[in-house]
């Protein structure tokens, strides 16, 4: 896909604040994740309403990393708010796929929803 090297800058740029910065959908679920891996982080909340089911959460994310980079999705059924669900799973398997330490299941908010 072509892109607009600029425009390609505006929203990788507000991936990784929606990531990392306060403020940010999922950045209180990444809130103590080592900066190596933060400083690259880039990442995206979803939430899918199908009435009359419960919310389905959605996360999608990926960290640029030189040795070791990884891109997650993860959705859950009925999982409510990407934050609250979808966003500490991918944080689980990013603390696996780099060997951090911290594998506690962190809940996000549903500021942003």
């Amino acid at each position: 896909v072509k892109i607009d090297p600029a425009d390609r800058a505006v929203v990788l740029d507000g991936l990784h604040r929606a990531a990392t910065e306060d403020g940010g959908t999922s950045a209180d679920v990444f809130k103590g994740f080592p900066k190596t891996y933060t400083d690259n982080l880039y990442g995206k909340t979803g939430t899918v309403e199908r009435q009359p089911n419960p919310d389905q959460a959605w996360y999608a994310c990926f960290v640029k990393d030189g040795s070791k980079p990884i891109v997650v999705v993860v959705t859950v059924e009925r999982g409510g708010f990407g934050a609250e669900t979808a966003a500490p799973a991918a944080r689980l398997i990013l603390s696996q796929w780099f060997d951090v330490k911290n594998r506690e299941f962190k809940t996000g908010s549903d500021q942003s929803n």
